[in-house]
């Protein structure tokens, strides 16, 4: 299983070993086309169903929210979605609490796990927006379990959230006015429980780093001083460990090679130039973004659209550690000043 980043969903797929003779041993991973069953497990914000690190089936959590529907509700608890060409059939299924924990989708339709995915959240979102706005409280999607029915494969997606650390820092005074905003910009988006949101965040320290450099750049023109210009490059697979582990306090590494960090991130980003990799992919996921939520006049996409959603969860790791470094690079003595600086990969 690959690593999951906290504050960070990790994707899984779980598939039985069949004969190569036995017709279950087709499709791959992926699955295909059949019948899936999709469970949605809801939990409060800032409640996780799971222990900070650790992985769960749907099986053995209960979900929880904000909407009380009894704990015997009876016929009500089944209703069905869709249009006229294709309804979905969704179970309702209540805590021991009577609260809202999970909805459940029994023979799906769908050409593969991740299709079948994408139809439940697409389906499904809309109505928890719907009762978020009609009742006023928050209904959050804690993970999403997808079954192949024909195999038994599973395939998943979990929220991690983030462990308890200890204080590792090399002092807590003498921050500068412009770590301050850099940093609480950096708090406000591990806050977020919006992945959207949380992008949208980090990708402003992006553009206000650049927007300093550029103004520090013209003040030592202005002075007659050259300006050295930082190398910044995303490093190879096996110099990962090392350069993680320097954007991190110890209290939060891992065995990077045992939890296959390198799953976590795109493969077009290793041994690419920061710069090409924020203009080439982290401003033009920016610019969607933000005009889903930020442009004016009326809304034409939703935040419950699951190509969003996905493309954000897709690169949130990558954009965070970009941040992480470029804060470590633009104030070497007050961020990470304790962490040792010698795991940047070579210059070109």
């Amino acid at each position: 299983m690959p690593v999951a980043f906290e504050g960070h969903h990790v994707h899984w797929v779980f598939r039985p070993r069949f004969a190569a003779s036995d017709a279950r041993s087709r499709g791959g991973p992926d699955g295909l086309p059949g019948k899936y069953r999709v469970v949605l497990t809801l939990a409060k914000p800032g409640y996780p169903q799971n222990l900070p690190g650790t992985h769960a089936s749907e099986s053995e959590l209960e979900g929880d929210s904000n909407l009380y529907v009894g704990k015997e509700f009876g016929d009500r608890n089944v209703f069905f979605l869709g249009t006229e060409h294709q309804r979905y059939k969704v179970s309702l299924s209540a805590n021991a609490k009577g609260r809202l924990g999970k909805l459940i989708l029994d023979d799906l339709d769908a050409n593969s796990l991740i299709h079948a995915r994408s139809l439940a959240w697409c389906h499904i979102t809309p109505l928890l927006s719907f009762l978020s706005a009609r009742l006023d409280i928050p209904i959050k999607v804690n993970q999403i379990d997808v079954v192949e029915i024909r195999t038994g494969a599973i395939s998943g997606e979990t929220f991690i959230d983030y462990p308890d650390v200890g204080l590792h820092v090399a002092g807590l005074t003498g921050m500068s006015e412009d770590l301050r905003h850099y940093v609480s910009m950096y708090r406000e988006a591990l806050n977020s429980s919006s992945p959207l949101y949380e992008f949208l965040c980090l990708f402003k320290v992006i553009e206000s780093v650049m927007s300093r450099r550029k103004r520090k750049a013209v003040e030592a023109n202005g002075r007659g001083e050259a300006v050295a210009r930082p190398h910044e490059r995303f490093p190879e697979r096996d110099e990962l460990p090392a350069w993680l582990d320097s954007l991190l306090p110890p209290t939060t590494r891992k065995e990077w090679e045992k939890v296959k960090a390198d799953q976590a991130f795109p493969p077009e980003v290793f041994g690419r130039r920061l710069g090409s990799i924020i203009e080439s992919y982290l401003r033009p996921l920016r610019n969607r973004v933000a005009h889903l939520l930020l442009d004016t006049g009326e809304l034409g996409y939703s935040p419950d659209e699951y190509d969003h959603f996905h493309a954000v969860e897709h690169w949130l790791p990558t954009t965070k550690f970009l941040v992480r470094k470029l804060l470590k690079d633009e104030f070497p003595s007050e961020f990470l000043a304790a962490v040792a600086t010698n795991a940047d990969p070579p210059r070109d």
